[in-house]
């Protein structure tokens, strides 16, 4: 078939096809408002020949460019107090000379956990605070406590076959009530090393593994990325089908009653460590820096470690009081993010907006207003790493819960550095459900464990309790506190009834237990009880504007700070609110009804123009939608695009229905049951969890009704179309023939169309359901009632239509 030839229909449909890509295209444009992207760390890349300088505590032999000098200060294995004292007055000495690399050299394993925990803050606060760069240096070995000061420095370099790793005692490190040689419970000393490697930007799945020998690790690889997971991490990643990644290696890093212990080689390849080297001058050229050599002084006139305890005090004073010469002064900032409704991948988007925004606008601390009842498991997932690994490292973020954070709520909030209460609230209940069933045995273990761990690290890093944090996700934990008479403080022990993880003895009154939930029932807190149980900082009451000021007020009694008034509140914008709204199932599943009903009558009345424009906006927002809520990936969209492009070559082009009309309709079927599934681009679209499949059988069933909607929809226009009032002015009726025009179209004869019902001709193309024939020796446009009728048929009229010939293929 000739251009020249091609039907008026098919114009307008590929007007309309590429009217579509443009209107998608904008909508992808727009997207950015939403999605924010991060800059990558610059990194240090050129050489600088090396020398070497003498740091002690008489000062600086030399003054070389601060920027370019690296200070060495070598750690003992044995280190105390007096050599802590002479570490920090030589850093001091070091910044002040404009030293702005610091190296610490460590060897053997630590003992005092106390004094290498002092330090690890220390190296923390260069960091942090003022902005010096801190490198880890273990030519040969860091074992035991020396792995916290470690883990507080941001980069670590080692020998390739040092050894790193057993902060715990093996024999105690699985063991949480015991207290092992150092003289410090395991749990205690796990929370500290997971906070510096997380504070660092180290992965805390490490940490974790060289202070609990129960904790098993894996390195799972896929197309060239690799990672470290967990037992739960390998059992979700590596053993569902659907997600393609392998173990690296013949087994796991760590498996059951070891602690991790890595040589040099092993934490290059999990990317604990920057570089395999025993030699500080080619630390020197790695670094780019010039080395002033030193080490700690346990010398010196302090009598004793009461005397030492209180110079340093004194030091830490001093230095915390000192501004950073780089930086300048930020004076607290409160700024209030409302999480309210359902927790979805709109709500995730929204929040990483506002948070940027507020982080730009130089807000110190973020406090999250909650109003929530959960949501997806996937979105509170993405929402919990978002906080957890970004946020908590740039600001103090805060949980205000205004009325309930229940579900994925509790999740969200346990992820922040404190939670605050308002009077008559609830936390907790995270169980995970399924629509119309309950999930049992292994299946429900699967995903319980994933959400216990995240409620764990969470609690461990952020001070709460994490056993009762653990019991709002499994009803089959039963939770007591127990006095610790040496701290005289409460702890809190979870139990599935064998009793194996109680204490079963000092330092514990075994006396004071307390049973504070009960087997068979999830962890739901008051905030009253919230508060008695350590999960909130402490409760507020009052009007809302009352209750929101009282918790200003708390954070500035406790920090000792003042927030300026007024307080910003970011709230989610209309865009991202109507956003939100529209992708929701029930109405994805309309807009589906009249994107599908709009292509029809479209077909079956070709030139009319609006049915087609409606179905195509109607599209273009059920897309744009999917696609900023995260939905809905580019491909997803191509896939649907490509499979209607198919579709209509099928109508138009090519002869019969074939190949390219199945091939085009399965691709526009699985990119539509693609956008009910979140999923990344290079993930399959299939749900993972059963919430997933919850929120995929929600949209699925809505899209149902959708096209059950249309098929009635359908069935009324091709019968009542015409007669409609309104409808049939959408029709050209035959101008000469009032008694047709008023009928809506009755069998009578046009003078405008030489035709007549029951007057027989020949298809010169195949109807789909328009095109050409001829009557005698006249060529018309004519239309079949939906079917398609190959080219060369006889055909007969059946009715006439305004000025459209309705024809059915004689048989």
């Amino acid at each position: 078939m000739s251009l020249k030839r091609k039907s008026k229909k098919f114009r307008t449909g590929r007007i309309y096809f590429w009217l579509l890509i443009l209107l998608i295209s904008v909508v992808m444009n727009i997207s950015n408002h939403f999605v924010h992207s991060e800059q990558d760390n610059p990194v240090v890349t050129a050489v600088t020949e090396t020398t070497s300088g003498v740091l002690s505590d008489q000062g600086i032999s030399e003054k070389p460019n601060g920027e370019k000098t690296a200070a060495v200060i070598t750690i003992s294995e044995n280190f105390n107090k007096k050599e802590l004292l002479s570490v920090q007055k030589q850093i001091d000495r070091a910044r002040d000379q404009g030293c702005r690399t610091i190296i610490f050299e460590f060897s053997g394993r630590g003992q005092s956990f106390t004094n290498f925990s002092q330090l690890a803050e220390l190296i923390d606060d260069l960091a942090t605070g003022e902005k010096i760069r801190t490198i880890a240096f273990v030519p040969d070995q860091a074992k035991g406590m020396s792995m916290l000061a470690v883990f507080a420095c941001r980069e670590i370099v080692a020998g390739k076959f040092a050894q790193l790793g057993q902060i715990a005692d093996p024999d105690q490190a699985g063991k949480r009530t015991k207290t092992g040689s150092s003289g410090v419970d395991v749990q205690s000393l796990q929370v500290k090393a997971v906070g510096f490697a997380l504070s660092a930007g180290h992965d805390p799945l490490i940490a974790r593994a060289m202070t609990d020998k129960r904790m098993i690790l894996y390195r799972i690889e896929r197309q060239g990325q690799t990672k470290l997971v967990d037992q739960s991490g390998f059992e979700e990643h590596v053993q569902q089908t659907q997600q393609p990644w392998r173990m690296k290696g013949s087994g796991p890093l760590a498996g059951a009653d070891q602690v991790l212990l890595l040589d040099g080689q092993q934490a290059l390849e999990v990317g604990l460590i920057r570089n395999n080297t025993a030699d500080l001058d080619e630390l020197a050229e790695i670094f780019a820096v010039k080395l002033l050599k030193t080490k700690t002084d346990s010398r010196t006139d302090i009598a004793s470690d009461e005397a030492a305890d209180e110079e340093l005090a004194e030091q830490k004073t001093s230095w915390d009081s000192r501004p950073d010469p780089n930086a300048p002064a930020k004076p607290p900032k409160a700024v209030v993010i409302t999480i309210a409704d359902m927790v979805d991948n709109g709500l995730y988007e929204s929040l990483k907006r506002r948070t940027q925004a507020a982080i730009d606008a130089g807000a110190t601390h973020i406090i999250y207003q909650v109003d929530t009842d959960g949501g997806l498991v996937s979105s509170a997932r993405d929402i919990w790493y978002y906080f957890m690994h970004d946020v908590n490292l740039k600001v103090h973020t805060v949980a205000y819960v205004r009325s309930r954070a229940l579900s994925a709520g509790a999740m969200i909030s346990v992820a922040c550095n404190d939670i605050i209460m308002k009077k008559a609230t609830q936390i907790g209940d995270c169980a995970p459900i399924t629509l119309g069933g309950q999930l049992e045995g292994v299946e429900r273990e699967k995903i319980e464990s994933a959400l216990r761990k995240h409620f764990t690290d969470a609690a461990e890093i952020n001070g709460y309790p994490a056993a009762l944090c653990r019991a709002m996700v499994s009803i089959h934990l039963q939770v007591y506190r127990y006095k610790n008479l040496e701290t005289d403080s409460w702890d809190y022990f979870d139990d599935d009834g064998n009793g194996e993880n109680l204490p079963d003895g000092f330092p514990y009154d075994l006396e004071s237990a307390e049973l504070v939930v009960r087997e068979g029932e999830l962890c739901t807190l008051t905030a009253d009880n919230a508060l008695k149980y350590g999960i909130s900082r402490t409760v507020v009451e009052g009007l809302d504007e009352q209750a929101i000021e009282k918790v200003f007020k708390f954070l500035e009694q406790r920090d000792q700070i003042k927030f300026s008034r007024p307080i910003a509140v970011l709230e989610t914008n209309w865009s991202e609110t109507m956003v939100r709204w529209i992708a929701s199932p029930a109405v994805a599943g309309i807009l589906m009804l009249v994107a599908m009903l709009g292509i029809y009558v479209e077909l079956n009345s070709p030139g009319l123009g609006l049915p087609g424009a409606v179905a195509l906006i109607a599209l273009t927002i059920l897309f744009g939608s999917k696609y900023l809520i995260g939905m809905a990936n580019w491909w997803e969209i191509a896939f649907f695009i490509i499979g209607m492009g198919l579709l209509v070559l099928e109508i138009f082009v090519i002869p019969g229905f074939g190949i390219a009309g199945i091939s085009g309709i399965l691709l526009m079927v699985f990119s539509l049951g693609a956008m009910m599934v979140t999923n990344s681009p290079s993930e399959f679209p299939l749900p993972a969890t059963e919430l997933d499949w919850q929120n995929f059988e929600a949209h699925l069933l809505w899209t149902m009704a959708g096209f059950l909607g249309f098929i009635v929809c359908a069935y009324f226009f091709g019968k009542y179309f015409t007669r409609i009032p309104i409808t049939n002015r959408l029709v050209l009726p035959a101008h000469d023939d009032p008694v047709s025009a008023r009928s809506g179209g009755a069998a009578a004869p046009s003078a405008k169309l030489p035709v007549t019902v029951g007057q027989k001709g020949i298809t010169l193309s195949s109807l789909r359901p328009s095109g050409n024939a001829r009557f005698g020796n006249q060529k018309l446009p004519v239309v079949s009632r939906g079917n398609i009728i190959d080219a060369n048929k006889e055909i007969v009229v059946v009715a006439i239509d305004g000025n459209s010939i309705v024809v059915k293929e004689i048989s």
